[in-house]
């Protein structure tokens, strides 16, 4: 009996992340196709601490894997960005002798082989350059809108600081003027059964389904 009243104190003691919930707005251009989808890095906002790149490049890689079975085409902005800035490649040479011998007797034969090369890139990323030159770069490039991604880290609590919100937020914005076509938030809480993994990957999925099927 004892050890059942244990088990039963434990088991209330376990927190159970309630499901996430989306909240949607869908802007004047809502029902406008844009596609392709140009993709800047992902935004975030932590609380306390920093963001995990790693955590942070999977929520884009989620979104583009499911909005590309969904029709959709999307490229990486900063890619797109690359084409203009500047890239110079330096390479250096050694020569060096050797010395073949033949029936005729020894030649020498001069052999250029390349010992190190060097790469730089020169220019601004994509968040270094103005909104309208955001703009301009993607009109250019033939990409109809963009998607931009931002998670919030909120402040850790609960024994240890293991519970913590996750959210989620997804945007779709037409390309030649940045206009809102809709957008989508899910907040999803970290606790035994959802590591901070698990929180994005399913804050993600929410967001990626309201975005499209409200």
């Amino acid at each position: 009996m004892r050890y059942a009243l244990m088990f039963l104190a434990v088991a209330a003691c376990r927190w159970e992340p309630p499901a996430p919930t989306a909240r949607v707005r869908r802007g004047a251009i809502a029902g406008e196709l844009l596609t392709p989808l140009a993709s800047p890095p992902t935004i975030c906002a932590a609380v306390e601490g920093t963001c995990d790149t790693k955590l942070l490049a999977s929520v884009r890689t989620q979104a583009r894997m499911e909005l590309e079975l969904a029709g959709m085409s999307l490229m990486d902005a900063e890619r797109i960005n690359a084409e203009r800035r500047v890239r110079t490649h330096t390479e250096s040479e050694s020569e060096n002798t050797r010395v073949v011998t033949d029936d005729l007797g020894g030649r020498d034969e001069r052999v250029t082989t390349a010992t190190a090369e060097s790469s730089t890139t020169l220019g601004r990323t994509w968040a270094d350059l103005a909104t309208s030159e955001q703009r301009e770069l993607l009109v250019e490039s033939g990409f109809k809108g963009l998607i931009l991604s931002r998670v919030d880290l909120g402040e850790p609590r609960g024994l240890g600081g293991y519970i913590q919100t996750v959210t989620v937020s997804l945007e779709i914005r037409r390309a030649a003027d940045f206009e809102l076509a809709r957008s989508s938030r899910c907040a999803v809480e970290t606790g035994d059964s959802n590591s901070m993994g698990v929180a994005l990957e399913k804050a993600t999925r929410c967001a990626l389904e309201a975005l499209y099927l409200w």
